[in-house]
């Protein structure tokens, strides 16, 4: 079968070759090139006056020498070009001067087509892929692969493609089924002459460089389209960022704002406070100049200017910070740890079982309080500052600053070292878990207890009021707020009423102001919402919005034990969000809206052993084999246990929690065995803790509803899937 490549006629491989013309050490080779083509080695057949029947040859499959390819020509009238006329050494080799002189640009000793030279372009290299652009006839080529641009078929039309692999092309000399329509195309084609055949072809390749074009300038245009929305998105939600804001309780400081001058007595305040602190070391300044002469680098600061809702009235307020992403210090260590929520309940339950009173503060300025002598940091001084608050100090001065200052990658982690360590442990607190402390007696009884959140205190004791005075010697707080009163008061986002051995969790405000602007209409959750997004699906542009209103939800688990397997299951697409899901979040926030309800810690009873109930619960997809895990704990008294505990209320839920199983499974028993798993690896650690307070330890129950588990549990035979025998025992 014929094939058409650059204008010749290629006839297969293993087709008759002509009787070759024999020369002294063996066939006469060439290197040659097709117009605009790549390199390639031939030998000669037969040579005509202006044309040379050939064989072009590749590398055979050990790489140690060539072998024949096909049949072809080479033909000047058609721009091909002679580099080198060599003769194979022995093994097929081609002689090193050769290769060197191919790869170096240099004049080869080609006999053939004296009246037309054979140049070569410096850049050019005997390599595979190598192109240049051509002028023949006003029409640019396409550059051929490297893979096959010999005789690749990418010069050709789907039509005149040949089925099957390259190695089927090479060794298979039995003819190819086609169908009419490219059998006569072929025909037609055959009866052209050398002319027509050229301006077919030329004709052929100007079509699929416009049609590549095409598909180039389609992919472009969806590219740009993505990003547009994206740019789109960002400046909506930057026209929106005031009033968002404002929902929160600040509200943005404009430009205009700050040049009339409304926001100087707030500046001044701030940069007192920094006076006050002591932050600066008015020893050691430094010029511009100089701190470069020393090698100094220092961070740049800004001021942060918001309009705050204090009492029902807008004050302004300013921030002086650090440009934190400046800080290039190595090995620089900024993990701060966060109380663990559910702890957190459980030490809570222990204070009310105690009668303990209850009181809040927040430490002021809590990053500038906290040494950093021992750190070599140094800050440019912007020029906007009020400098007559400190007449030292002055724009563009150079300051070492002895204390942390705000946006410091390590300020966190620094502040609570030094409030556990300087502060509290001063006046006995000790650290039982992370972020939350207990004072204990002369006989190791804990008789208070404190809840850490950054500058957040939540302090129960006998006289809670007296041992936030205590602190107030070491460092400086706020007036303490007492919140056993009754009274329904705010802490860390949350809302919490407190009286007669009861707190209430209760996030019912916060849920009504997020799900104020999303539209009623009544439609219900199913399973069809949390279905996979298709790829054709996903929008980068809702990221941003996606992201926001997942993270609303999952402030709404912090209160909302049922709002858990619906956070876990929207978080994956997080980060390839669709119009589907995202519209699935607000059929979520407003069926979290219809269902919110506050989360009730009561005190047991005087001297009754705590118990921990554990209940662990599975789901499982039959046709993706996934499963998701799901448990809850509640600490009860010994008394939950005399009567029906299915009939317990939610009461006293100190920890929830849902999670997706990433291995594949045969059955709904595995996936409840591997949560039953879980819920007993998790409850000890709750054990420890309540053996810490309480000077008990707690008796442990833990529930689930498949009666296969159970008697799976009974035999010590995990017979639904041996695989996860390990995991039964």
């Amino acid at each position: 079968m014929e094939r058409f490549d650059e204008g010749a006629v290629v006839v297969k491989a293993d087709a008759e070759v002509p009787p070759p013309i024999e020369g002294r050490g063996g066939r006469k080779s060439l290197i040659v090139r097709r117009s605009g083509g790549a390199w390639f080695p031939t030998q000669v057949v037969r040579q005509l006056k202006r044309r040379i029947d050939v064989v072009a040859l590749k590398p055979n499959s050990s790489g140690t020498g060539w072998e024949k390819e096909s049949l072809t020509e080479v033909d000047d009238r058609k721009g091909d070009e002679i580099l080198e006329t060599f003769r194979f050494s022995e093994g097929m080799q081609i002689p090193e001067d050769v290769i060197s002189r191919v790869r170096g640009g240099q004049e080869g000793s080609g006999d053939a087509f004296p009246e037309e030279g054979a140049r070569v372009p410096d850049e050019a290299a005997w390599l595979p892929g190598i192109t240049e652009e051509e002028e023949d006839d006003g029409i640019e080529r396409v550059s051929i692969d490297p893979d096959n641009s010999l005789f690749g078929e990418n010069a050709l039309l789907e039509g005149f493609r040949d089925e099957g692999d390259e190695k089927e092309k090479s060794e298979c000399a039995e003819p190819v089924s086609l169908s009419p329509d490219t059998e006569r195309e072929m025909a037609s084609y055959a009866c052209l002459n050398r002319k027509a055949r050229r301006q077919k072809i030329h004709a052929l390749r100007e079509r699929r460089r416009q049609e590549a074009e095409k598909a180039t300038a389609e992919r472009l245009d969806r590219a740009l389209s993505v990003v547009l929305n994206v740019q789109q998105a960002a400046k909506a939600k930057e026209l929106l960022q005031r009033e968002e804001n404002a929902a929160k309780g600040h509200l943005t400081a404009t430009d205009e704002e700050i040049r009339a001058g409304l926001f100087r007595e707030s500046d001044e305040k701030e940069f007192r406070r920094w006076l006050e602190c002591g932050v600066f070391s008015l020893d050691e300044i430094l010029s511009r100049e100089d701190a470069r002469q020393k090698g100094v680098k220092p961070l740049t600061l800004r001021m942060v200017r918001t309009w705050k809702l204090k009492n029902g009235e807008r004050v302004p307020k300013s921030r002086l910070v650090v440009r934190g992403f400046e800080d290039k210090r190595p090995l620089l260590e900024t993990y701060s740890g966060t109380a663990d929520s559910g702890l957190v309940r459980a030490a809570i339950m222990w204070a009310l079982t105690q009668g303990l009173q209850a009181a809040k503060t927040d430490v002021t300025t809590a990053f500038l309080q906290c040494p950093y002598s021992d750190e070599n940091v140094w800050l440019h001084l912007p020029d906007d500052l009020p400098f007559h608050v400190i007449p030292q100090l002055r724009g563009g001065l150079v300051v070492r600053i002895v204390k942390a200052a705000y946006r410091l990658k390590d300020a966190p982690r620094r502040y609570t070292q030094f409030f556990k360590n300087s502060v509290a442990g001063k006046e006995g607190w000790k650290e039982v878990s992370e972020s939350i402390l207990v004072k204990r007696d002369w006989s190791g009884k804990p008789i208070a207890l404190m809840v850490i959140h950054v500058d957040n205190l939540f302090v129960f004791a006998a006289d809670a009021v007296r041992e936030i005075r205590s602190l107030q010697k070491h460092i400086k707080t706020d007036e303490p707020e007492k919140i056993d009163d009754g009274a329904l008061h705010a802490y860390c986002g949350l809302s919490v009423r407190m009286s007669g051995g009861e707190l209430l969790w209760d996030q019912g405000q916060y849920v009504q102001n997020i799900c104020a602007g999303i539209e009623e209409k009544g439609e219900r959750l199913t399973d069809r919402d949390f279905a996979d997004i298709a790829e054709g699906e996903i929008d980068p542009s809702l990221q941003t919005e996606h992201q926001e209103k997942v993270g609303k939800l999952g402030w709404m688990v912090k209160s909302q034990p049922h709002l858990s397997f619906l956070f876990s299951a929207l978080s994956k697409h997080n980060t390839k969000p669709s119009r589907k899901s995202l519209y699935t979040i607000d059929k979520t926030l407003r069926y979290a809206k219809s269902t919110v309800r506050p989360l009730h810690l009561h005190s047991l009873k005087k001297g009754e052993r705590p118990i921990l109930l554990g209940w662990v619960d599975a789901s499982y997809d039959r046709d993706k084999k996934e499963g998701r895990k799901g448990m809850e704990f509640q600490l009860v008294g010994e008394s939950a246990l005399a009567g029906d505990i299915t009939q317990l209320d939610y009461d006293n839920t100190v920890m929830w929690r849902s999670k997706k199983e990433g291995r594949k499974l045969d059955s709904t028993t595995v996936a409840e065995l591997l949560a039953f798993k879980d819920g007993c690896k998790e409850i000890y650690r709750y054990r420890d803790f309540v053996k810490s307070l309480w000077g008990v330890n707690p008796l442990i129950v833990i529930l689930t509803d498949s009666q296969p588990l159970i008697f799976q549990l009974r035999s010590g035979l995990c017979a639904s899937e041996l695989r996860f025998q390990h995991e039964l025992k």
